[in-house]
Protein backbone atom coordinates (compact mmCIF):
# COMPACT_ATOMS: atom_id res chain seq x y z
CA UNK A 1 0.00 0.00 0.00
CA UNK A 2 1.19 3.25 -1.00
CA UNK A 3 1.03 5.93 1.45
CA UNK A 4 1.35 9.90 1.15
CA UNK A 5 1.41 12.54 3.72
CA UNK A 6 1.15 16.13 3.00
CA UNK A 7 2.27 18.88 5.80
CA UNK A 8 3.69 22.15 6.05
CA UNK A 9 7.49 21.30 7.62
CA UNK A 10 8.77 18.57 9.43
CA UNK A 11 8.89 19.16 13.36
CA UNK A 12 10.13 16.41 16.30
CA UNK A 13 6.13 15.66 17.18
CA UNK A 14 5.62 14.41 13.72
CA UNK A 15 8.57 12.32 13.47
CA UNK A 16 6.97 8.88 15.31
CA UNK A 17 4.32 9.49 12.70
CA UNK A 18 6.26 9.45 10.06
CA UNK A 19 8.64 6.21 10.87
CA UNK A 20 5.81 4.18 11.75
CA UNK A 21 4.10 4.97 8.19
CA UNK A 22 6.99 4.54 6.50
CA UNK A 23 7.44 0.77 8.01
CA UNK A 24 3.74 -0.48 8.02
CA UNK A 25 2.99 1.03 4.79
CA UNK A 26 4.63 -0.89 1.36
CA UNK A 27 5.80 2.68 0.25
CA UNK A 28 5.58 5.92 1.94
CA UNK A 29 6.54 9.76 0.81
CA UNK A 30 6.15 13.04 2.76
CA UNK A 31 5.79 15.95 1.15
CA UNK A 32 6.60 19.30 2.31
CA UNK A 33 5.49 22.29 1.51
CA UNK A 34 6.81 24.75 3.22
CA UNK A 35 10.23 25.70 4.87
CA UNK A 36 11.16 25.78 8.52
CA UNK A 37 9.95 29.80 9.46
CA UNK A 38 12.02 31.29 11.33
CA UNK A 39 9.56 31.99 14.35
CA UNK A 40 9.49 28.33 14.92
CA UNK A 41 13.20 28.08 15.35
CA UNK A 42 12.87 30.38 18.12
CA UNK A 43 10.19 27.57 19.68
CA UNK A 44 12.85 25.01 19.72
CA UNK A 45 12.26 23.64 16.50
CA UNK A 46 15.31 22.87 13.97
CA UNK A 47 15.61 22.38 10.67
CA UNK A 48 14.31 18.63 9.23
CA UNK A 49 13.29 19.17 5.60
CA UNK A 50 15.86 16.66 4.19
CA UNK A 51 16.35 14.34 6.79
CA UNK A 52 15.14 11.44 5.25
CA UNK A 53 15.09 10.05 2.05
CA UNK A 54 11.23 9.55 2.05
CA UNK A 55 10.70 13.32 1.94
CA UNK A 56 9.59 15.72 -1.57
CA UNK A 57 9.59 19.40 -1.35
CA UNK A 58 7.20 21.35 -3.46
CA UNK A 59 8.85 24.71 -2.08
CA UNK A 60 12.13 24.74 -3.51
CA UNK A 61 12.33 23.41 -6.91
CA UNK A 62 13.96 19.88 -5.77
CA UNK A 63 10.49 18.04 -6.87
CA UNK A 64 9.06 18.97 -10.33
CA UNK A 65 5.36 19.90 -9.66
CA UNK A 66 4.61 16.80 -11.42
CA UNK A 67 6.32 14.33 -9.88
CA UNK A 68 4.49 15.91 -6.97
CA UNK A 69 0.85 15.30 -8.91
CA UNK A 70 1.71 12.32 -9.70
CA UNK A 71 2.65 10.69 -6.28
CA UNK A 72 -1.01 12.27 -5.23
CA UNK A 73 -2.63 10.23 -7.51
CA UNK A 74 -0.87 7.24 -7.50
CA UNK A 75 -0.93 7.05 -3.82
CA UNK A 76 -3.56 4.52 -1.98
CA UNK A 77 -4.34 6.96 0.56
CA UNK A 78 -3.34 10.39 0.86
CA UNK A 79 -3.10 12.42 4.37
CA UNK A 80 -3.79 16.44 4.09
CA UNK A 81 -1.83 17.73 7.35
CA UNK A 82 -1.43 21.57 5.29
CA UNK A 83 -1.09 21.79 1.72
CA UNK A 84 -2.34 24.22 -1.41
CA UNK A 85 -6.21 23.02 -1.86
CA UNK A 86 -5.69 21.63 -5.38
CA UNK A 87 -3.23 19.27 -4.05
CA UNK A 88 -6.23 18.36 -2.29
CA UNK A 89 -8.83 18.37 -5.65
CA UNK A 90 -6.55 16.06 -7.22
CA UNK A 91 -8.37 12.97 -4.89
CA UNK A 92 -11.37 14.57 -5.06
CA UNK A 93 -13.04 11.75 -7.40
CA UNK A 94 -11.25 9.20 -6.66
CA UNK A 95 -12.73 6.16 -4.67
CA UNK A 96 -9.72 5.55 -2.59
CA UNK A 97 -9.85 6.68 0.84
CA UNK A 98 -7.82 9.90 1.46
CA UNK A 99 -7.71 11.55 4.86
CA UNK A 100 -7.85 15.73 6.26
CA UNK A 101 -5.72 16.44 9.49
CA UNK A 102 -8.28 18.41 11.22
CA UNK A 103 -8.18 20.46 14.69
CA UNK A 104 -10.79 22.28 15.35
CA UNK A 105 -12.99 25.20 13.72
CA UNK A 106 -14.67 27.19 15.97
CA UNK A 107 -12.50 28.22 18.84
CA UNK A 108 -14.07 31.50 19.22
CA UNK A 109 -17.25 30.21 19.79
CA UNK A 110 -19.79 29.08 16.82
CA UNK A 111 -20.48 32.73 15.82
CA UNK A 112 -17.33 31.93 14.24
CA UNK A 113 -19.09 30.20 11.46
CA UNK A 114 -20.30 33.30 9.76
CA UNK A 115 -17.63 35.42 9.48
CA UNK A 116 -16.35 35.10 5.67
CA UNK A 117 -12.99 33.98 6.05
CA UNK A 118 -14.36 31.14 8.18
CA UNK A 119 -17.11 30.21 6.47
CA UNK A 120 -14.74 29.67 3.16
CA UNK A 121 -12.32 27.52 5.48
CA UNK A 122 -15.29 25.82 6.57
CA UNK A 123 -16.03 25.10 2.55
CA UNK A 124 -12.37 24.55 1.52
CA UNK A 125 -11.68 21.94 4.28
CA UNK A 126 -14.98 20.16 5.25
CA UNK A 127 -18.07 20.57 3.24
CA UNK A 128 -16.81 20.59 -0.19
CA UNK A 129 -15.49 16.88 0.34
CA UNK A 130 -18.70 15.41 2.05
CA UNK A 131 -19.39 13.59 -1.14
CA UNK A 132 -16.34 12.41 -1.64
CA UNK A 133 -13.95 9.42 0.13
CA UNK A 134 -12.71 11.54 2.41
CA UNK A 135 -12.29 11.17 6.11
CA UNK A 136 -11.78 13.47 9.14
CA UNK A 137 -8.61 12.59 11.38
CA UNK A 138 -9.57 14.82 14.38
CA UNK A 139 -6.72 16.19 16.11
CA UNK A 140 -9.30 17.62 18.60
CA UNK A 141 -11.77 16.04 20.45
CA UNK A 142 -13.98 18.95 19.41
CA UNK A 143 -13.11 18.43 15.60
CA UNK A 144 -16.01 15.90 15.13
CA UNK A 145 -18.18 18.21 16.75
CA UNK A 146 -17.14 21.36 13.95
CA UNK A 147 -17.28 20.07 11.00
CA UNK A 148 -20.04 18.07 11.40
CA UNK A 149 -21.84 21.14 11.57
CA UNK A 150 -20.70 22.44 8.57
CA UNK A 151 -22.20 19.11 6.74
CA UNK A 152 -19.44 16.98 6.92
CA UNK A 153 -20.84 13.42 8.31
CA UNK A 154 -19.80 12.92 11.53
CA UNK A 155 -19.38 8.84 10.17
CA UNK A 156 -16.43 9.83 8.58
CA UNK A 157 -15.16 11.24 11.60
CA UNK A 158 -11.85 9.01 13.34
CA UNK A 159 -10.06 10.25 16.56
CA UNK A 160 -6.52 10.60 16.30
CA UNK A 161 -4.04 13.53 17.40
CA UNK A 162 0.08 14.17 17.59
CA UNK A 163 1.74 11.45 18.58
CA UNK A 164 5.09 12.95 20.09
CA UNK A 165 7.81 9.89 21.16
CA UNK A 166 7.63 7.64 23.88
CA UNK A 167 10.17 6.50 24.81
CA UNK A 168 10.96 3.03 27.08
CA UNK A 169 11.38 3.83 30.08
CA UNK A 170 11.80 1.47 33.27
CA UNK A 171 8.72 2.49 35.24
CA UNK A 172 10.58 1.68 38.71
CA UNK A 173 13.82 3.59 37.32
CA UNK A 174 11.13 6.44 36.35
CA UNK A 175 9.39 7.04 39.40
CA UNK A 176 12.58 6.76 41.93
CA UNK A 177 13.61 9.60 40.26
CA UNK A 178 10.27 11.65 40.82
CA UNK A 179 10.47 11.49 44.47
CA UNK A 180 12.06 14.63 45.56
CA UNK A 181 11.79 16.05 48.99
CA UNK A 182 9.08 19.00 48.12
CA UNK A 183 7.14 18.10 45.12
CA UNK A 184 7.98 19.35 41.89
CA UNK A 185 5.43 20.67 39.86
CA UNK A 186 6.04 21.85 35.86
CA UNK A 187 4.38 23.68 33.16
CA UNK A 188 5.39 24.10 29.79
CA UNK A 189 4.21 26.04 26.51
CA UNK A 190 4.22 29.66 24.45
CA UNK A 191 3.64 31.85 27.82
CA UNK A 192 0.55 33.77 25.92
CA UNK A 193 -2.44 34.65 26.71
CA UNK A 194 -4.89 31.68 25.39
CA UNK A 195 -2.85 29.11 27.08
CA UNK A 196 -2.99 31.23 30.88
CA UNK A 197 0.18 30.46 32.79
CA UNK A 198 -1.19 32.74 35.04
CA UNK A 199 -3.45 30.49 36.57
CA UNK A 200 -0.23 28.29 37.17
CA UNK A 201 1.38 31.06 39.09
CA UNK A 202 -2.02 31.70 40.87
CA UNK A 203 -1.92 27.64 41.98
CA UNK A 204 1.15 28.32 43.45
CA UNK A 205 0.21 31.12 45.56
CA UNK A 206 -2.61 29.42 46.50
CA UNK A 207 -0.03 26.56 47.97
CA UNK A 208 2.37 28.73 49.51
CA UNK A 209 -1.02 30.67 50.97
CA UNK A 210 -1.98 27.34 52.42
CA UNK A 211 1.69 26.25 53.83
CA UNK A 212 2.14 23.20 51.48
CA UNK A 213 6.17 22.96 50.32
CA UNK A 214 6.55 22.88 46.32
CA UNK A 215 8.80 23.88 43.87
CA UNK A 216 7.31 24.49 40.38
CA UNK A 217 9.21 25.36 36.95
CA UNK A 218 7.42 27.41 34.28
CA UNK A 219 9.20 26.41 30.64
CA UNK A 220 8.62 28.46 27.94
CA UNK A 221 9.39 31.60 26.60
CA UNK A 222 6.10 34.33 24.89
CA UNK A 223 4.43 38.30 25.74
CA UNK A 224 3.17 36.49 28.93
CA UNK A 225 6.49 36.31 30.32
CA UNK A 226 6.86 39.93 31.88
CA UNK A 227 3.42 39.69 33.34
CA UNK A 228 4.17 36.42 34.90
CA UNK A 229 7.47 38.00 36.64
CA UNK A 230 5.72 40.70 38.40
CA UNK A 231 3.20 38.78 39.92
CA UNK A 232 5.40 35.88 40.92
CA UNK A 233 7.58 38.90 42.72
CA UNK A 234 4.10 40.64 43.64
CA UNK A 235 2.93 37.70 45.23
CA UNK A 236 6.25 36.47 47.02
CA UNK A 237 6.60 33.22 44.82
CA UNK A 238 10.33 33.60 43.45
CA UNK A 239 11.27 31.02 46.85
CA UNK A 240 9.04 28.36 44.52
CA UNK A 241 8.46 29.46 41.09
CA UNK A 242 11.03 29.39 38.40
CA UNK A 243 10.69 31.12 34.93
CA UNK A 244 12.89 29.01 33.18
CA UNK A 245 12.57 30.32 29.87
CA UNK A 246 12.73 28.41 26.37
CA UNK A 247 14.60 24.79 26.22
CA UNK A 248 15.53 22.51 23.78
CA UNK A 249 12.60 19.44 23.48
CA UNK A 250 14.72 16.66 24.40
CA UNK A 251 15.97 19.06 27.49
CA UNK A 252 12.06 19.24 28.15
CA UNK A 253 11.57 15.78 28.24
CA UNK A 254 13.95 15.54 30.66
CA UNK A 255 12.42 17.74 33.13
CA UNK A 256 8.91 15.94 32.84
CA UNK A 257 10.45 12.63 33.70
CA UNK A 258 11.82 14.77 37.06
CA UNK A 259 8.27 16.34 37.48
CA UNK A 260 5.45 14.33 40.16
CA UNK A 261 3.12 16.61 38.86
CA UNK A 262 1.96 18.72 34.99
CA UNK A 263 -0.32 21.38 34.93
CA UNK A 264 -2.24 22.30 31.78
CA UNK A 265 -4.35 25.36 31.85
CA UNK A 266 -4.61 25.85 28.01
CA UNK A 267 -8.34 25.97 27.23
CA UNK A 268 -10.99 25.78 23.55
CA UNK A 269 -8.32 27.82 21.80
CA UNK A 270 -5.67 25.24 22.26
CA UNK A 271 -6.27 22.66 19.44
CA UNK A 272 -4.36 19.67 20.54
CA UNK A 273 -1.65 20.58 23.34
CA UNK A 274 1.49 17.45 22.50
CA UNK A 275 2.86 18.56 26.29
CA UNK A 276 0.24 16.44 27.27
CA UNK A 277 1.42 13.32 25.55
CA UNK A 278 4.72 13.66 26.01
CA UNK A 279 3.48 14.60 29.99
CA UNK A 280 1.57 11.43 30.52
CA UNK A 281 4.76 9.35 28.29
CA UNK A 282 6.85 10.77 31.17
CA UNK A 283 4.84 9.29 33.95
CA UNK A 284 3.50 12.66 35.46
CA UNK A 285 0.07 12.96 36.61
CA UNK A 286 -1.32 15.34 34.92
CA UNK A 287 -3.92 17.80 35.66
CA UNK A 288 -5.73 19.31 33.00
CA UNK A 289 -8.20 21.44 31.50
CA UNK A 290 -11.44 20.39 29.86
CA UNK A 291 -11.85 22.26 26.75
CA UNK A 292 -8.00 21.42 25.44
CA UNK A 293 -8.43 19.56 22.53
CA UNK A 294 -6.43 16.49 23.38
CA UNK A 295 -7.82 16.23 27.05
CA UNK A 296 -10.97 14.07 26.90
CA UNK A 297 -8.86 11.48 24.16
CA UNK A 298 -5.85 11.44 26.39
CA UNK A 299 -7.15 11.94 29.92
CA UNK A 300 -9.65 9.61 31.68
CA UNK A 301 -10.68 11.60 35.03
CA UNK A 302 -9.32 10.09 38.13
CA UNK A 303 -7.58 7.20 35.99
CA UNK A 304 -4.62 8.53 34.56
CA UNK A 305 -4.92 12.48 35.11
CA UNK A 306 -7.24 14.74 36.65
CA UNK A 307 -9.47 16.95 34.46
CA UNK A 308 -11.06 20.63 36.17
CA UNK A 309 -13.47 22.72 34.62
CA UNK A 310 -12.11 25.43 31.97
CA UNK A 311 -10.45 28.51 33.88
CA UNK A 312 -11.41 26.74 37.49
CA UNK A 313 -7.94 27.90 39.42
CA UNK A 314 -10.23 26.30 42.23
CA UNK A 315 -10.91 23.24 41.02
CA UNK A 316 -7.09 23.49 39.72
CA UNK A 317 -5.54 23.70 43.12
CA UNK A 318 -8.13 21.42 44.51
CA UNK A 319 -6.89 18.57 42.50
CA UNK A 320 -3.34 19.35 42.75
CA UNK A 321 -3.51 19.34 46.07
CA UNK A 322 -4.99 15.44 45.94
CA UNK A 323 -2.10 14.73 44.16
CA UNK A 324 0.17 16.14 46.99
CA UNK A 325 -1.48 14.86 50.01
CA UNK A 326 -1.31 11.45 48.36
CA UNK A 327 1.59 10.12 46.75
CA UNK A 328 -0.01 6.26 46.25
CA UNK A 329 -2.90 8.13 43.95
CA UNK A 330 -0.24 9.90 41.69
CA UNK A 331 2.40 7.52 41.43
CA UNK A 332 -0.92 5.33 40.01
CA UNK A 333 -1.85 7.98 38.25
CA UNK A 334 1.80 8.35 36.46
CA UNK A 335 2.07 4.29 35.58
CA UNK A 336 -1.17 4.73 33.91
CA UNK A 337 -0.61 7.34 32.06
CA UNK A 338 2.71 6.35 30.68
CA UNK A 339 0.77 2.78 30.15
CA UNK A 340 -1.78 4.72 27.84
CA UNK A 341 1.01 6.15 26.37
CA UNK A 342 3.17 3.37 25.42
CA UNK A 343 0.43 0.97 24.30
CA UNK A 344 -2.09 3.31 22.73
CA UNK A 345 -1.62 6.54 22.25
CA UNK A 346 1.38 6.22 20.10
CA UNK A 347 2.85 6.87 16.41
CA UNK A 348 3.40 3.15 15.84
CA UNK A 349 -0.20 2.12 17.30
CA UNK A 350 -1.63 4.96 15.00
CA UNK A 351 -0.26 3.94 11.97
CA UNK A 352 -1.09 0.34 12.39
CA UNK A 353 -4.26 0.77 12.74
CA UNK A 354 -4.33 3.49 9.38
CA UNK A 355 -3.13 1.26 7.65
CA UNK A 356 -5.81 -1.88 8.49
CA UNK A 357 -8.62 0.58 8.14
CA UNK A 358 -7.36 1.62 4.79
CA UNK A 359 -6.77 -2.05 3.60
CA UNK A 360 -10.16 -3.23 4.76
CA UNK A 361 -11.56 -0.23 2.85
CA UNK A 362 -9.70 -0.94 -0.55
CA UNK A 363 -10.71 -4.67 -0.16
CA UNK A 364 -13.86 -3.88 0.43
CA UNK A 365 -14.32 -5.04 3.57
CA UNK A 366 -16.11 -2.94 6.76
CA UNK A 367 -13.49 -0.80 8.26
CA UNK A 368 -12.91 -1.51 11.94
CA UNK A 369 -13.91 0.17 14.21
CA UNK A 370 -11.74 0.58 17.33
CA UNK A 371 -13.66 1.39 20.63
CA UNK A 372 -11.00 3.95 21.81
CA UNK A 373 -7.43 5.32 20.87
CA UNK A 374 -6.65 6.63 16.65
CA UNK A 375 -9.05 5.34 14.66
CA UNK A 376 -11.80 4.71 16.59
CA UNK A 377 -15.50 6.78 16.16
CA UNK A 378 -14.96 10.43 16.89
CA UNK A 379 -18.16 11.14 19.02
CA UNK A 380 -19.86 14.58 18.53
CA UNK A 381 -18.19 15.94 22.46
CA UNK A 382 -20.22 19.66 23.46
CA UNK A 383 -17.97 22.21 24.35
CA UNK A 384 -19.29 21.31 28.11
CA UNK A 385 -19.13 18.20 28.17
CA UNK A 386 -16.90 17.30 31.27
CA UNK A 387 -18.97 16.67 34.11
CA UNK A 388 -16.39 15.99 37.51
CA UNK A 389 -17.26 12.08 39.34
CA UNK A 390 -14.19 12.21 41.22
Amino acid sequence: MKVAFLTVFLNHHQVPLCLALAKYADEFTLILTQALPEKAESLGYHEMNDAYDFILRTYDGSTPESKIEQVIRDCDVVIYGGAPYHYYDLRKDDPRPSFIYIERFFRRGMLQKYYPKARKRIYQNASRYNRSNYFALCASAFGSQDVSRCGFSLEKCFKWGYFPEVKALDADELFSRKRHEKIHILWVGRLIWWKFPEDAVSLAEQLKENGIAFSMEIIGEGDCEGMLARKIAKEKLSDCVTLAGSMHPEDIRLHMEEAEIFVFTSGRKEGWGAVVNEAMSSGCAVVADAEAGSVPYLIENGKDGFIYRSRSVSELYEKTVRLIKNPVERERMGRAAYQKMKTLWNADEAAERLIKTCRDYKDGGVAPLYKDGPMSPAEYLKNNWFRDDC
